[in-house]
């Protein structure tokens, strides 16, 4: 490859004829040569990477600047970065009348409007917000992609709220509020969502879901604190692959908020599921204790 070139794709992932219009014999013999390969109309990248859907999206900048980048590709780019981006969906005026050829992740063109509002641009690229991300995956993912965009701290639960109140007609509504019903409290897991759902049909109100709380210098996040009172609840998943890395420090992170003067119970998902009845019982009778000690 040309040394003009090899400079430029040391600051970029793809460049564009249109912008380097001297370089146009050179991109062509690079083309040939099988060192670069294009992305879209225009649009090329090293061929090594122009099959990656980070690359594919970038050159989508190129091809359309008033084109958004929605879907998998945009949750990537904002709360999921470690999401497997299957196909890179883009809403755009323009047509394509061939694609070049290309294994990896599968461009797909829409047609349509967003509301301004849901539109963000980073590094010249224009995309969906992650409320917006969040909300067209939910037909795939269903409530977990809620609760992975509620963990990432990018969206609150009234911003998810909001993108089905500007976009009140799409197919799938109906699905995606009742998802978000589901995770009202903002529950960052199923069993999390279990749990709230579990209180709330006990009518045990009065808390919060995932409240930071500061002891020391080391910031803990709480799964529900107890309004008015150093209660805590914990819901314990289980992972056979990640339990013995964090047992330990599961234990130091309980017996820290024990001294800083949290009062906190630990429930699994066998306990939610197979006897539900407990959490209600216990968060009761803990709640009864926990006041008679504070009067």
């Amino acid at each position: 490859m040309h040394s003009a070139l090899t400079e430029l794709f040391e600051t970029q992932a793809v460049i564009s004829r249109r912008a380097h219009p001297t370089l146009a014999t050179r991109i062509d013999r690079a083309v040939r040569e099988g060192s670069l390969s294009a992305v879209l109309p225009g649009a090329y990248a090293r061929t090594e990477t122009a099959t990656q859907w980070c690359t594919i999206a970038a050159g989508v900048r190129l091809w359309d600047r008033d084109a958004v980048i929605v879907g998998e590709a945009a949750a990537a780019l904002t709360f999921w970065p470690q999401l497997r981006v299957g196909s890179v969906d883009v809403i755009t005026s323009r047509q394509l009348r061939s694609l070049p050829s290309r294994t990896g992740p599968v461009l797909r063109l829409h047609r349509g409007a967003i509301p301004r509002e849901l539109v963000m641009t980073q590094h010249g690229m224009r995309h969906a917000t992650a409320a917006l991300a969040a909300i067209q995956l939910i037909p795939t993912y269903q409530a977990d992609v809620i609760d992975i965009a509620l963990r990432s701290r990018k969206v609150r639960i009234e911003n998810l709220n909001r993108v089905i109140d500007l976009m009140p007609r799409r197919a799938g509504n109906a699905a995606r509020r009742r998802a978000l019903i589901e995770s009202r409290s903002e529950a960052w897991s199923a069993l999390e969502r279990l749990a709230h759902r579990l209180l709330h049909e006990a009518g045990i109100d009065g808390w919060r879901a995932n409240v930071p709380v500061l002891v020391g210098e080391d910031e803990y996040v709480l799964d529900v604190l107890m309004n008015g009172m150093p209660l805590a609840l914990e819901f314990d998943g289980y992972d056979a692959h990640t339990r013995r890395d964090t047992f330990e420090s599961d234990r130091l992170r309980h017996n820290t908020l024990q001294l800083a003067g949290f009062d906190v119970l630990h429930f699994t998902w066998r306990m939610l599921t197979e006897q539900s009845a407990y959490l209600t019982r216990t968060v009761r009778a803990a709640m009864d204790v926990v006041t008679r000690l504070w009067q």
